[in-house]
């Protein structure tokens, strides 16, 4: 035998039994025995959950329940060790059930031997081996040692039970090796596989013990993180494994040595239950997410929204081509929607972007186009001409006597990575001759979290030179309260998800209270957007929410009609 110490668990109501065995026992040689007793089932059931013994020796007899009952129970808990059954006569009915249900061996008590006993011991514990052994290969990848597809899956719905049963959060990363076939092509396979085990060995070391990395195949990895509070667990992770991607991996053997691959990778991250509810819905939304890192830029991490799925992939192309000669032709302009103080009177212009395409009359909204000019990085250009733009507009508005309005344009995650960010800002806004106090940065919670140490940074910065800072759409991204703590917002906008139905659902009634009540704690002011009812203006002054936006005001406008509703409104307060 190749264990020659074994801790032995007796589970007989005859101590004469006991002892019986624990002589037979202590004759095999070769073999050090250490042999433990207990008399009853529940006994006996809770020793074996300690996972403390390498073999259990079970009494078919334990007073009104039996031992097949007990190896039923040990089984379904989890028992990996063998369970042999004892019994006081031969039963080949019991046999049959014994063996069916899990047992190791079944042996007849008076006739045990020594020798029996050590083979049956001895042939237990081989079959053990092999089955673990059978079990690691079903379950495990046999080049990186992670957990293959099939037991990621299995912990994958497990972790969403937990989560469910709890009420918590769990995230889910998709991660690509990018160019990896580049590697395979230029030097080999064996560098591909030497590329993929130091790839698996960098994200196992950033995760937690309770978190799980596996492959699925080919260089496409996962990571279950459970029971998250917030997302700014998953960022965490997401930005240590980038970071871990920095020093080179240095290839081995007869013709690699030496030579150096910089690894890098995509991350698509999705979170239960927001992304999808059960194990198939998350993982395709963490894969559409890693697709849209992968074609931002590489080296990065995305956040899965329902922007990355709106089914315009087959027209993707076409909308690039378009996009390319919207700025050459002056297609784009800019619509705006004025933000107004409850007590009704103008306060803030909201820009807009829209698209004229081939110049013609249909004006193409935002939603069909945005995520193209983001895939594309056409969003850097874009968005600096519509902050110019709008900065421009707002002059036009003081020159004619709105001294104090105020200018939101909003910043997606691209937008806020791109090198001198806050010095084009500050240029822009001095071009202009516009005051920076006046001007709102206007950001989505999942902007937010984007790369989030670095927008923290960013954030402080345009605080330092007064620009605000506006987190749109609060209540529906993948921030947390604590999240808010740490930048300098100015404004929440309460998405208008809860204001729409503000007058009949208690709950986003109770969801919109509770944004104001917190923004006004945290010294925030709160901008309800889509207000479209007296009712909805009325609820929102009792719940004394400083601004309002929507069509019960005025829907978008572009500038001409702009500047004559704000002036005709401020003529009228006069």
């Amino acid at each position: 035998m190749d264990k020659t110490s074994l801790a032995i668990l007796v589970i007989d109501d005859d101590e004469d039994d006991y002892i019986l065995a624990s002589d037979l026992l202590s004759e095999i040689e070769g073999m050090s025995v250490t042999t433990e007793w207990i008399p009853t089932f529940d006994e006996g059931l809770a020793t074996i959950k300690e996972d403390r013994h390498d073999i259990y020796l079970l009494d078919y007899r334990l007073g009104s329940r039996d031992g097949l009952q007990l190896l039923n129970e040990a089984i379904a808990f989890g028992c990996t060790s063998p369970l042999i059954l004892l019994t006081g006569q031969g039963d080949r009915e019991v046999d049959v059930k014994a063996m069916e249900a899990g047992a190791a061996d079944f042996l007849v008590k008076g006739q045990i031997s020594s020798q029996m006993l050590e083979r049956s011991i001895r042939y237990s514990l081989d079959r053990s081996k092999t089955r673990e052994k059978l079990s690691h290969l079903a379950q495990y990848d046999e080049l990186t040692g992670l957990p293959n597809r099939n037991l990621f899956h299995d912990r994958l719905e497990k972790a969403i039970s937990v989560a469910q049963s709890k009420s918590n959060r769990l995230a889910l990363l998709f991660l690509d090796l990018d160019r990896f076939k580049l590697v395979n092509d230029t030097y080999g396979h064996d560098a591909g596989d030497q590329l993929l085990k130091d790839f698996s060995a960098r994200i196992s070391r950033c995760i937690r013990e309770v978190d799980m990395a596996a492959r699925l195949g080919g260089d496409e990895f996962v990571i279950i993180l459970g029971e998250i509070d917030d997302s700014r667990s998953a960022v965490a992770v997401a930005e240590r494994i980038i970071h871990a991607m920095k020093p080179p991996c240095v290839l081995t053997g007869k013709d690699l040595a030496g030579q150096e691959i910089q690894p890098c990778t995509s991350i698509g991250i999705a979170i239960y239950p927001f992304d999808g509810t059960n194990g198939e819905s998350l993982l395709k939304s963490a894969d559409t997410a890693m697709y849209r890192a992968k074609n931002t830029e590489g080296s990065c991490y995305e956040f899965y929204s329902e922007d990355n799925n709106d089914g315009t992939k087959s027209s993707s192309f076409e909308v690039s081509s378009g996009l390319h000669r919207a700025q050459e032709r002056d297609e784009f302009f800019l619509e705006y929607q004025p933000i107004y103080t409850i007590e009704g009177e103008p306060s803030c212009i909201e820009a807009l972007l829209r698209w004229k395409r081939d110049q013609g009359e249909q004006v193409v909204m935002p939603g069909s186009f945005l995520p193209v000019l983001e895939e594309t990085g056409m969003i850097i250009s874009v968005g600096e001409w519509i902050l110019e733009s709008a900065c421009n507009q707002l002059l036009r508005l003081k020159e004619r006597g709105l001294a104090d309005m105020r200018l939101s344009v909003n910043f997606s995650a691209r937008q806020l990575r791109q090198p001198g960010v806050v010095d084009m800002i500050s240029r822009i806004i001095a071009s202009q001759g516009i005051k920076s106090h006046l001007l709102d940065i206007e950001i989505t919670e999942d902007s937010m979290m984007h790369h989030y140490q670095d927008n923290i940074e960013i954030f402080k910065r345009l605080c330092d030179i007064g620009v605000g800072l506006s987190l749109d759409d609060f209540g529906t991204g993948h921030s947390s309260l604590s999240s808010l703590k740490h930048f300098p917002i100015s404004r929440l906008k309460i998405a208008r998800a809860f204001i729409a139905n503000v007058m009949e659902v208690e709950s986003d009634a109770a969801i919109s209270r509770a944004i104001i009540s917190l923004a006004h704690n945290l010294k925030m002011k709160v901008v309800a957007v889509g207000v479209e009812s007296e009712g909805q203006l009325e609820f929102l002054k009792n719940a004394e929410c400083d601004e309002v936006q929507g069509r019960y005001f005025s829907p978008p406008v572009v500038a001409e009609l702009l500047e004559e509703l704000l002036i005709g409104k401020e003529k009228m307060a006069q």
